[in-house]
């Protein structure tokens, strides 16, 4: 696929920046000039850093301060009406931000233009990167007369030219004929029913196309070698994408990269998907967020890094700072990666922002894992932000466009994990939350329905889940396990509690396969066994037990769960004083006994104290009573020697 470039391909590609600008070129597009750009804007772009995009060009802004003549003009008349607002003594704007405003930047007069907005975290966006390079190349092979020009927009990188354009889904292609406004939106390529093609482009943009026979890759084949030579290559295709899912699937990783992507991937969404436009949000959406916000906080582990810093202040201050503005929003987010960025010493080195367990090993001065060698102090803190802001390579595999959907299906199953444990329920029941599974499952759709940028991702979701996608308004209950029971003896409810995450574990695993089959039918085959089975997660290498028939996708629920629970839970959750504080105001009165954890620092004073006064009393006591022994002893003593000294003076001769 066009889309794969290995981590080979981007090292090549980052060492070619260096003294190659001048070298020329066949091809009709102009030779890459990747020293323009950082290595987070390379990650930033789809198309930039692959020699084999022709013809999609990656669009980039001349001159990030330069308008349009019209959009020069309306800014200045805005700014005058604004200007006699204000020297009226009313304000310019209700607490909502200025919107800036930066256009496409090319002539229509004589060529036509098709421009797709994407993401590139954006799965279908990555997978439809073939698709849209083989339309701009049967378009350019067909015209007649009229020039139509490719390009691709980061919505990462332009972030203020997506919202000028009212992007809102990714992807989203635009067209624009001969003569039309650059500075309109334009036509609209991908939203209708008909999926874009080369002769709906021509259609919509009154460009004529010469006529093509359609299949020609298979309706060229002359005799049956051709054809038995094609079967051959589908196969060996299948085999290569079975072999890389396999090892993606069992790609090494700790618990502290999962818990540091999910993190990483809760920031990116609330910086970048909250907000459709600038202003504040609207009632509905913050309504979503705020019930995101407290499932994470009752079903994530207590002292998660995320969820006692980022996600409660965000919970505590949700009016004033997420309701105010999109930047305040994001300048929260990245205020609190800071923190964690200026830990002194070896505190920041040592694990990634969003942690939760700090690996125990003996510490490295001025070393970053991963990076072989020991970090000069000067750049220690540059390295530090720049793997904190990067989801690791469990996630990624050399692409770091791809972590976000990674790291938030980790967030998911450890919400899902969370939501079957008894302290958590009972934390969130007493909190106030919506803490039955049904409503779990609810929030989760909801935020991926509002704060999921990827169109098709998205409606894939939403349309399984309203279907009552894997069974879940049977399977899961719509009363809290709580009141179920969640005691061995209760059947009933421990067998529900762990519903929801196995109904995860299913919806996900779904996906895979979907995904797998979608490539499969790109490349004009069917999806393979092998692809099939190296889909599934986990694989039968890294839960034997898991699966018992993995063809016909059969497991064992209790063997799932566990693997589940070992993977995505830390496995000694450490107290944190305000989850506790709330289970203790009810435990009492209800007689719900909480299964012990790690004892917090205030604990451990408490008992040490306690353990040092019981040892002074100890000693005091003994020592009371060797005193009383000397005394006893001394009076013993002293009674004697007064006996014989008045035997002698009785009885003289004695």
């Amino acid at each position: 696929m066009t889309s794969n470039v290995d981590a080979a391909d981007v090292q090549a590609s980052a060492e070619s920046r260096n003294g190659n600008e001048g070298e020329g070129s066949e091809s009709s597009v102009a030779p890459l000039k990747h020293s323009r750009f950082t290595k987070e804007e390379l990650d930033s772009m789809l198309y930039e850093w692959d020699e084999g995009t022709y013809p999609i060009q990656e669009y980039h802004v001349k001159d990030s301060g330069q308008q349009p003549p019209k959009a020069a003009a309306a800014k200045d008349n805005a700014s005058d009406a604004a200007s006699s607002k204000n020297s009226t003594g009313s304000s310019s704007s209700d607490g909502e931000e200025d919107e800036v405003k930066v256009y496409l930047d090319f002539s229509t007069d004589e060529e036509a233009y098709v421009v797709m907005f994407y993401q590139p975290w954006c799965p279908h966006c990555q997978d439809y990167k073939p698709t849209y390079i083989e339309i701009g190349k049967a378009v350019t092979r067909r015209t007649v007369g009229t020039k139509v020009n490719f390009y691709a927009v980061s919505c990462e990188l332009y972030e203020h030219m997506c919202h000028t354009y009212e992007i809102s889904g990714y992807p989203t292609i635009l067209g624009y004929a001969v003569g039309s406004d650059p500075y309109s939106r334009g036509i609209e390529l991908n939203g209708g029913e008909d999926s874009m093609s080369p002769d709906l482009i021509g259609d919509l943009l009154s460009i004529e196309l010469a006529n093509e026979a359609l299949d020609a890759w298979e309706s060229s084949y002359s005799n049956s070698e051709d054809r038995r030579n094609r079967q051959k290559e589908k196969k060996e295709e299948g085999t290569k994408a079975a072999e890389l899912k396999k090892e993606w699937q069992s790609f090494p990783s700790t618990v502290n990269d999962r818990y540091h992507n999910a993190g990483l991937s809760l920031a990116f969404a609330l910086k970048s998907g909250v907000y459709d436009r600038f202003g504040k949000l609207r009632d509905d959406r913050a309504l979503v967020l705020s019930d995101f916000l407290d499932l994470v906080d009752w079903t994530t582990p207590q002292a998660w890094t995320v969820r006692t810093g980022l996600v409660k202040e965000l919970r505590l201050r949700f009016h004033d700072v997420v309701v105010a503005g999109k930047s305040r929003l994001a300048d929260m987010v990245e205020h609190n990666q800071e923190m964690h960025e200026e830990i002194k010493g070896d505190g920041a080195l040592d694990h990634l922002w969003g942690h939760i367990d700090v690996p125990r090993r003996q510490k490295r001065r001025n070393m970053v894992t991963g990076l072989g060698g020991d970090v000069p102090d000067g750049k220690k803190n540059d390295v530090v932000k720049l793997r904190n802001r990067q989801w690791t390579e469990s996630c990624t595999h050399s692409k770091p466009a791809m972590g976000f959907t990674c790291g938030l299906w980790d967030l998911f199953h450890i919400i899902t994990i969370g939501a079957s444990m008894q302290d958590h329920q009972l934390y969130g029941f007493h909190s106030g939350y919506l803490t039955s599974h049904r409503d779990v499952a609810l929030i989760i759709r909801n935020f991926v329905a509002n704060f999921f940028a990827c169109d098709v991702c998205r409606w894939n979701f939403i349309d399984m889940y309203d279907a009552c996608g894997h069974d879940h308004c049977n399977r899961l209950p719509g009363e809290s396990s709580i009141i179920l029971g969640t005691s061995s003896s209760a059947g009933r409810g421990s067998e529900l509690s762990k519903e929801l995450s196995l109904w995860l574990f299913e919806v996900h695993n779904a996906v895979n396969a979907r995904l797998m089959t979608e490539r499969a039918e790109r490349r004009n085959r069917d999806v393979t066994i092998d692809e099939v089975k190296a889909s599934v997660f986990p694989t039968e290498e890294m839960c034997p037990n898991c699966w018992t028939d993995i063809e016909a996708n059969k497991y064992d629920r209790h063997a799932v769960y566990t693997f589940l629970k070992e993977w995505y839970w830390p496995k000694k959750e450490s107290m944190d004083p305000g989850f506790m504080s709330v289970l203790n105001r009810n435990l009492v009165a209800r007689g719900i006994k909480v299964a012990s954890s790690k004892p917090t620092a205030s604990s451990f004073l408490l008992t040490l104290s306690i353990t040092v006064s019981i040892f002074v009393l100890i000693i005091k006591f003994a020592n009371s009573r060797s005193g009383r022994s000397r005394q006893q002893l001394q009076y013993s003593q002293s009674r004697t020697a007064r006996k014989a000294r008045k035997r002698r003076l009785t009885h003289p001769s004695v």
